[in-house]
Order: C-alpha cells, then sequence, then structure tokens
C-alpha cells in the first residue's frame, strides 16, 4: 500500500497496538486500508514535518495507523501541539481533547456523500461500500449527496506534477551523479519533475489554493465530514502498491481523513471506508468515525 506499509502490516498482525506513519499521496489511508486497520491522516500542519525526510513539503503529513478509531485518537492525542507552527500565514490551532469527545456521539448525524471520481470503484468494493452505506443510512445517518467542483477533475496529475517537483527539486544534484541508484518508477518521478515548466508549476500550485476553498464550499453547511470509499478496491500483487487516486486528492489539499474497516472481498481482502473532514476539525471527524466503527460493528480478524 505504499510508504507507510511497513506500520500497517505490523498493526495488523499484532506486532503494536499503533505505528507512525506518512502521507504524501495515499500512504497511510491505503495501507491502513489493504491492512484492515485503521489510518488517520491530520489536516496539513496538526503534526509537526521537523525530522522527518521531506518528498513534497507542501503535502507530506505524519499520521497514524491503529487498529481502532479509539487508539488512533489516543495517538493523535499524545503527537498533536503546535509550537508556533503556522499554515498559509495563520496559527495552528490549540488541539482538542480528542479521547474525551470520543465519548460523545455526534452531535448531528449526517454527512457528505462525494461521487465523481470515487465512484470508479471495483465491483469488489462497490458491493461492500454501498452495503456499508446503507446500513449507516439505516442507522440514522443521513448521507448527503456532495457535487464536486470541476477543478477536482485534475487533481491527479496536478498533485503528481507537485510532488514530482519537490522530490526533483531535493534530489537533483545526487540523482545526477548515481542516476543508477534510483528505481524505475522514482527515476520517473524525478525526470517528470525535472521537465516541468515553471509556468507550469505556478498553475499547479494555484489550482492547488483554489480547490481547497472550493472543496470547503462543497460541504453543506454544518457539515464536518463526507464518505468515500479508501481505495478503489482490495489490495493489488505484489506488483504494485495499488492506485492512490481515492487518498491523493486530501493529501493535495490538506483535508484531514480518517479510514477504517468496513469489510471483506470474496477472496477475503480487507476494505475500507474514508470519511473526509473540515480543516482543524480531527475530534469531530474521529467521533464520527467511531460512531461508524461501532454501528457497523465489523468482526475483527484475529493475527
Amino acid at each position: 500500500g505504499g510508504s507507510s506499509s511497513g506500520s500497517a502490516a505490523a498493526v495488523a498482525c499484532g506486532m503494536c497496538f499503533a505505528a507512525l506513519a506518512s502521507q504524501t499521496g495515499g500512504s497511510i489511508t491505503r495501507p491502513a486500508s489493504y491492512c484492515g486497520v485503521c489510518g488517520l491522516k491530520p489536516t496539513y500542519g496538526r503534526l509537526s514535518l521537523d525530522g522527518i525526510v521531506p518528498l513534497a513539503a507542501s503535502m507530506d503529513h505524519p499520521g497514524v495507523i491503529a487498529g481502532c478509531v479509539e487508539d488512533l485518537a489516543l495517538m493523535l492525542q499524545a503527537m498533536a501541539d503546535v509550537d508556533g507552527r503556522s499554515v498559509d500565514g495563520r496559527p495552528v490551532p490549540e488541539p482538542a481533547d480528542y479521547l474525551r469527545l470520543l465519548d460523545d456521539e455526534p452531535e448531528f448525524l449526517e454527512a457528505g456523500l462525494f461521487r465523481g471520481l470515487f465512484d470508479g470503484m471495483e465491483p469488489s468494493m462497490r458491493k461492500v461500500y454501498e452495503r456499508a452505506c446503507n446500513a449507516l443510512d439505516e442507522a440514522g445517518l443521513q448521507l448527503i449527496e456532495c457535487p464536486l467542483p470541476a477543478a477536482f477533475a485534475e487533481v491527479t496529475p496536478r498533485h503528481h506534477t507537485v510532488m514530482a517537483v519537490a522530490a526533483a527539486l531535493d534530489q537533483e544534484p545526487r540523482f545526477r551523479r548515481h542516476p543508477e541508484d534510483y528505481p524505475p518508477k522514482i527515476t520517473a518521478l524525478l525526470e517528470h519533475g525535472l521537465a516541468t515548466p515553471a509556468p507550469e508549476y505556478a498553475r499547479t500550485k494555484e489550482h492547488q489554493r483554489s480547490l481547497r476553498q472550493s472543496i470547503l464550499e462543497a460541504f453543506p453547511e454544518g457539515l464536518v465530514a463526507a464518505v468515500t470509499p479508501a481505495t478503489p478496491g482490495p489490495a493489488p500483487d505484489a506488483s504494485s502498491t495499488g492506485l492512490p487516486t481515492f487518498n491523493s486528492p486530501w493529501s493535495y489539499t490538506g483535508l484531514p481523513t480518517v479510514c477504517f474497516p468496513i469489510g471483506w472481498s470474496d477472496d477475503g481482502l480487507p476494505l475500507g471506508m474514508q470519511l473526509v473532514g473540515l480543516p482543524w476539525q480531527e475530534a469531530e471527524l474521529l467521533q464520527m468515525a467511531a460512531w461508524c466503527e461501532a454501528t457497523l460493528a465489523l468482526e475483527p480478524r484475529l493475527p
């Protein structure tokens, strides 16, 4: 599932109850979902990047993978700080009491339902995801369809451009000296970054800023979360880490996400749901995720 797959596998097989993770594309949500555990990617800036080797500084997110939503909240409680940081010139808000708020039911049992890109599910995911949505609806969660802005159609290639240029900026001197050290997919990423014209990169950064605002406006008033599948389908074979297309939009825009398992494919592979939230609303997002987790009451597979 990506660079945090070791963290997800360690939690899934019982080596630890939680593990640190990071995401620039989909490397928290994807491995957590593929391994049948939970993942939290907080709002960009909620957790410090100090000491983390950068890939794309404007999209790098530290986060957590754990066996349940409560453990995600416990880890975030210990990790969240402010430390004088700011994002886009604005101070990072103080963290909430995530564990205490987890005991309260969501104030409003309503969530958005993002379509468009997220309709591109494999049949195994579609069946389990629609069954989970129906179960949540029957339990009282009102799902309100939220059309995504037109600019969302460009998010996948634009995200890749930001990542490629940032990676090339950091790696160019070494890549020029030792190109043989880089595997084919990383080589292709760096070459894309080095070949990207400055005007195109500037347009992409403007798209990144404007899309974030457009998505916030797509949330109906009063909603703090929207629902999507966590991945297009179950984990692929070892030739691929899987597609990050359902996750990279939230790394690109910096919005917080929580994922949790909702069932298994016909082959017995885990499948997950993803909640996307408003900036700095991790407490409300975890609260909603905990309610969904308890409502679905999925029987865990023991290690």
